[in-house]
């Protein structure tokens, strides 16, 4: 799929979600190693995610925002300073 995408477009933003990190770890499908190994791949954001919880939610919408931040402006820091939040 990535590889279609990028026929398509010349860049898209991507974050790894790891789904269900509340799953005890013989009950996942892919280790959080993996999911980082895959992120570094295609050097996109990572992080592992519970709704049940509500943990790292939040968290991965903010990796999406910082990813396009930083295409649109690559010389300055992200992380708050453009006033979108993630409500």
């Amino acid at each position: 799929m990535v590889d279609r995408l990028s026929q398509a477009v010349d860049w898209v933003p991507i974050v790894i979600v790891g789904n269900k990190s509340d799953l005890r770890p013989e009950q996942r499908q892919v280790t959080p190693e993996d999911g980082k190994q895959l992120a570094q791949e295609f050097k996109c954001g990572w992080t592992e995610a519970s709704a049940r919880y509500n943990e790292n939610v939040e968290k991965a919408f903010q990796l999406l925002i910082e990813q396009v931040e930083t295409s649109q402006n690559p010389g300055e820091p992200t992380g708050g300073k453009s006033g979108c939040q993630v409500m």
